[in-house]
């Protein structure tokens, strides 16, 4: 029990920002940073997951006091852009309790992934991210945005996507309806499965639209997914669930459509290889996802 509290002392220690764990004995030492983030829309609730890079730019090796796990990594900072004193913490991260001696070379890069849970009361509005190393940091305003659902009319009778579309300042999450989905083992289709999408709520006599998540056109319409998803196809459905001949490629494309109340549907793939294109053991997913759009 004192080894566990003891790495998790060391742990909040370490990701303090510009409270460095590791101290360089070379002032000239310099680092440039970089992130990824899985989307750039959330929802208060949701866990946002933020990959931080730092780089060794400095010319030559970086020597300094750590530990045996992965701590060349870069402090962090989570912040409303407009607010810069209202923060979100990141999950601990948890290192070894041992020192040793480490040395970087000159452009070898460390990197790790940082979860944020969003506060049921957090701050609406555009987040800005600090990334820090000894003396070194950099900013990068306006990353992601937390953003508060309207009209979303959310039941326990369906399940929700975690795509979230959007227009003007308004925001919903559609229905998931799953379509069909593959297992691959060692790179090759494994198991299939089906389902009936859509068809399942259009075919239920207990369907009422007045339930879906309604989203009003405000001068534009797009969509933020997580980066394992695609969007293979768009379509337009009347209230009455019959498939219109409009033809949709892209979500903007939706703003040209005739003043009326229409069911959209999006058919997302999940595929984890756009993430890690090396596994070769994993789950292929297709959905249709519908929501309301009303264009006044």
């Amino acid at each position: 029990m004192k080894r566990i509290l003891s790495m998790i002392l060391v742990t909040v220690l370490c990701i303090s920002l510009f409270t460095c764990c590791t101290q360089s004995n070379e002032d000239e030492a310099q680092f440039d940073f970089s992130y990824s983030v899985e989307r750039v829309k959330y929802t208060r609730g949701e866990t946002i997951q933020i990959t931080a890079t730092v780089k060794n730019v400095s010319g030559k090796t970086y020597k300094y006091e750590g530990c045996s796990g992965n701590d060349f990594i870069p402090q962090i900072l989570l912040y409303s852009t407009t607010n810069r004193q209202y923060q979100i913490a990141c999950d601990p991260i948890v290192l070894p309790e041992d020192v040793v001696t480490k040395k970087i070379p000159n452009g070898e890069s460390g990197s790790i992934v940082y979860s944020f849970q969003i506060p049921k009361d957090a701050t609406l509005g555009s987040y800005s991210l600090t990334l820090a190393l000894g003396k070194d940091q950099k900013e990068f305003t306006d990353i992601l945005s937390i953003i508060e659902l309207t009209s979303q009319n959310e039941t326990e009778k369906y399940q929700y996507s975690t795509m979230i579309v959007s227009s003007g300042d308004s925001s919903i999450k559609p229905i998931e309806c799953f379509l069909s989905t593959t297992q691959y083992q060692n790179g090759t289709p494994f198991i299939h499965g089906d389902g009936g999408g859509v068809y399942m709520v259009f075919s239920d006599s207990d369907t009422d639209i007045s339930e879906f998540p309604v989203l009003v056109y405000d001068g534009n319409i797009s969509v933020s997914t997580s980066a394992d998803v695609t969007i293979l196809g768009i379509y337009v459905y009347d209230t009455a669930f019959r498939q219109m001949e409009y033809k949709i490629k892209e979500i903007r494309d939706l703003t040209a459509l005739p003043s009326g109340d229409y069911l959209i549907v999006l058919l997302e793939c999940q595929d984890p290889t756009k993430v890690n294109p090396e596994i070769l053991d994993y789950w292929l997913n297709e959905n249709q996802c519908l929501f309301r759009f009303t264009i006044p």
